[in-house]
C-alpha cells in the first residue's frame, strides 16, 4: 500500500481486463486480456518473460473485468499478457 505521505503515484490506474490461466505445467498465472475476447475454458497462448522464444499455454479459470490496479488480486508488475486466443 502506498502511504499518502510517501508521495508514491499510480502509474497507470485505469481499468483492466484480468484473466486466472492454468498453465500446462500447472501453474497458475494471472495475465491481462484487455482487448481480447477471452471466456472461461479457453486455451491461450502467453507471454514468456524469462525467455522471448518460448511461450507459455494454458486454459482460462475465471475472467475479472473492469479490475481497478488498487484492487488486483496480485501486483500489477507481476500479470503477464494474453498473446492469443487458441480456439
Amino acid at each position: 500500500m502506498i502511504h499518502s505521505l510517501a508521495g508514491g503515484v499510480i502509474k497507470n490506474n485505469e481499468p483492466m481486463d484480468i484473466a486466472k490461466v492454468m498453465l500446462d505445467d500447472g501453474n497458475i498465472r494471472w495475465c491481462s486480456c484487455n482487448g481480447l475476447d477471452v471466456r472461461e475454458g479457453d486455451r491461450v497462448q502467453i507471454e514468456n518473460k524469462s525467455t522471448r522464444n518460448n511461450d507459455m499455454l494454458g486454459v482460462v479459470l475465471r475472467v475479472d473485468d473492469n479490475v481497478s490496479p488498487l484492487a488486483s488480486p496480485v501486483p500489477t508488475k507481476h500479470i503477464l499478457h494474453i498473446i492469443k486466443v487458441l480456439k
